[in-house]
């Protein structure tokens, strides 16, 4: 049982926290104190603030944060040193457990990280660390680890998956082991996930880990060529499928060398529905491998190598017929390194009118183009959107329903005047890139007409970002001092448009057949100084630079939507967990996991915004 125990560099507000909570009682990870919604609940905090929170048994980075079903967190794999050797040790984030007595209560007070199952033993997973894997919920909250690998420099992708049992806090279910036969048939890493409308999941793409005899040298080899593969996962009959269309033709990628470091996202279909059976899924971005039969594919899985060939291509996978298609005409910036893809309407499928569509609105945004030895971001390599909204329409001819995808580049959204010789803010959005970053979406309460509506926010923070010194040397760092601080956060609004004539919903200068909502959204940063003028309300006013940010800069983290005070996961009160992280960026990954390994983020109060 963990218990609080006060700390004499705790605020007078939080000591007085603390007490309470100690006289309210202790919570186990699975248990209650009888009050309702308290399972999760979370001490009272000022808002728009990143608090330090507790730390992780394991500092970690590269790894995956699940959402359970009860608003915990569990922590799978990732790596704490510069050689990318993997960590089996498993965590969960729980704010219903209390640091024990002892340790100096944190800034955010609620939580602590538990390791344990419920026979006392460490969580481990049974076939070694990973990372570059994929954690997905499935049925009754169990949790399926798929590939990854445990060292990128001298080991290849995983071919076993495992499942986590929230009921035992365990991998070693017997009722949830895999039998070999019915594992995915291809070892893959850097792959990307999605669940289906019908329960099953898709895996698409990634790089695979062959054995060839080098034609050259008639040596043998590792060879770690990218993969054109798409499987399905069915949690009912604990098996993977290869992927078939209605043809019962294989379901791959249309580029006969396949896809990897993707990023997906799913479009509602003509029915302007999440989660029905004409869902569309998209892969964007990534990039491809010289093939195995070449002799010249990556014979190791750093993410670096010459050997890659960044795609700007979009394949689109429909639930309806399982074919793949290319999405005709459409020609997106060169990503990789953590970029996101998150569809605007998945929890709000509604405009503040009431109009369905929002859920056919996909932001693709964050990561770099990779270039070589010196990642660029897109908008220093010829782009002028580093964030990209993909609307999809439908005239219900050809596959998919005869869906089209249309490009549209999010507005201004650059509040700073900040710029120097060196280092200007980039014309594209948002005002700085981020790569190997994360992104949430929160519910927040909005404006329209003068009415509140609750709507979807993005959030994201830290990651790296780069640029050319005046000698044209590459310059990456994590900590900005010049045209941006990526410790800092960035708020993405869907419909509040900073082109406008000061009204904050403005469908009608944008409506178009191929943009039905006229949706276009913009970045507001809390990365930099807000100019005098620009007062937006539950936002950084005046000249207040980095008025939030994140107490430690870092990348590779994750970001996980968790509850607030009211115990109850997806409410306005929400918070985010920003977990684990690295501060030290390429090429020097893995100096030191960072030590503060967790902050908690809190919202504008109550999450209102006002612009």
């Amino acid at each position: 049982m963990k218990m609080f125990t006060l700390g004499s560099t705790v605020p007078q507000a939080a000591l007085l926290l603390a007490s309470a909570a100690l006289v309210i009682g202790t919570f186990g990870c699975n248990g209650s104190s009888g009050i309702p919604n308290l399972t999760q609940s979370a001490s009272p905090l000022p808002a728009l603030a990143s608090y330090v929170g507790p730390r992780m048994g394991v500092p970690r980075y590269g790894h995956t944060a699940t959402s359970l079903e009860d608003g915990s967190v569990l922590i799978v794999g990732g790596t704490d040193e510069r050689h990318l050797t993997a960590i089996d040790e498993v965590e969960i984030f729980d704010q219903s457990a209390r640091v024990e007595i002892g340790i100096p209560v944190p800034q955010s007070i609620s939580g602590d990280f538990i390791d344990q199952d419920i026979d006392g033993n460490l969580i481990t997973l049974s076939n070694g660390g990973r990372f570059f894997h994929t954690a997905d919920e499935i049925d009754d909250g169990n949790v399926i680890v798929i590939g990854g690998t445990i060292n990128i420099n001298f080991a290849g992708a995983y071919g076993i998956s495992e499942i986590y049992d929230p009921l035992t806090r365990s991998f070693s279910n017997p009722d949830l082991i895999l039998d070999p036969d019915n594992d995915i048939s291809f070892p893959r890493v850097r792959h990307a996930t999605q669940r289906l409308p019908s329960g099953r999941l898709l895996v698409a793409g990634g790089q695979e880990t062959l054995t060839i005899i080098n034609p050259g040298t008639n040596q043998a080899q590792d060879a770690n060529p990218s993969l054109r593969s798409i499987e399905l996962f069915d949690p009912a009959g604990l098996s993977f499928s290869i992927g078939l269309d209605n043809n019962l033709q294989p379901s791959q990628f249309t580029n006969a060398r396949g896809r990897s470091d993707h990023a997906c996202a799913t479009w509602a279909g003509v029915d302007n529905l999440l989660g029905t059976g004409d869902d569309v899924i998209g892969f964007m971005g990534g990039y491809q491998t010289l093939s195995a039969a070449s002799g010249a594919a990556p014979f190791t899985l750093a993410q670096w190598n010459v050997a890659h060939t960044r795609l700007t291509s979009m394949d689109f996978y429909s639930s309806a017929t399982g074919a793949v298609n290319l999405a005709q005409g459409l020609v997106l910036p060169e990503r990789q390194d953590g970029h996101i893809a998150m569809n605007l309407g998945r929890d709000r499928q509604a405009t503040p009118f009431g109009d369905f569509g929002v859920s056919n609105a996909v932001l693709v945004f964050n990561g770099d183009n990779g270039d070589g030895n010196c990642p660029i971001d897109a908008s220093q390599s010829g782009s002028t959107n580093t964030s990209d909204l993909i609307i999809a329409t439908f005239t219900g001819f050809g596959p998919a329903n005869g869906a089209r995808f249309t490009q549209f580049a999010t507005p201004g959204g650059s509040l700073s005047a900040e710029s120097s010789q060196f280092c200007p803010a980039p014309t594209g959005i948002p005002a700085q890139t981020r790569s190997d970053s994360d992104a949430v979406m929160l519910d927040m309460t909005l404006s329209a007409d003068g009415q509140p509506y609750i709507g979807s926010v993005l959030v994201t923070c830290g990651g790296q970002s780069q640029w050319l010194d005046p000698n044209g040397n590459c310059v990456q760092t994590i900590d900005l001092s010049c045209y941006s601080a990526v410790e800092g956060f960035s708020l993405y609004m869907p419909f509040f448009d900073v082109q406008s004539t000061g009204q904050p919903w403005e469908f009608e200068n944008n409506e178009s057949p191929f943009n039905p909502l006229g949706l276009r959204g913009t970045w507001l940063m809390y990365d930099q100084v807000i100019p005098n003028g620009n007062d937006f309300t539950g936002f950084a006013a005046g000249d207040d630079a980095d008025a939030i940010a994140l107490q430690q800069g870092r990348t590779y983290h994750t970001m996980t939507r968790i509850p607030g005070e009211d115990g109850l996961l997806g409410t306005l009160d929400d918070r985010v967990a920003i977990i684990g992280g690295t501060d030290t960026g390429y090429p020097f990954f893995g100096d030191n996991a960072v030590s503060n390994s967790c902050e908690i983020f809190l919202p504008p109060e109550a999450g209102v915004i006002t612009p």
